[in-house]
């Protein structure tokens, strides 16, 4: 499996990744995959495998923002669950 950011208007390939099965865990290798861009405002897309509530708060105390869909299994908030049985 090969993980990568990219820049989003060129797609351009800024850093590489090729996952083995060992190693570093999904947060560490997308922490790893941004780390030149923490902290510098950047905005960030994220497939539902990827986006997680613990992620996306690691990384916007990192000044990075992150957008995607989020799995109920993933770390939703109990009071969005309530909220979403409703509608």
């Amino acid at each position: 499996m090969v993980r990568m950011t990219c820049e989003s208007s060129s797609g351009y390939i800024c850093k590489l990744l090729v996952y083995d099965g060992s190693g570093m865990n999904l947060e560490g290798t997308i922490l790893h995959l941004m780390s030149p861009y923490l902290g510098l405002g950047y905005q960030m897309y994220m497939e539902n495998y990827y986006n997680s509530v613990k992620l996306s708060q690691n990384l916007y105390d990192q000044k990075i923002t992150t957008c995607g869909i989020l799995r109920v299994n993933r770390g939703f908030p109990a009071d969005l669950k309530e909220q979403q049985k409703s509608l």
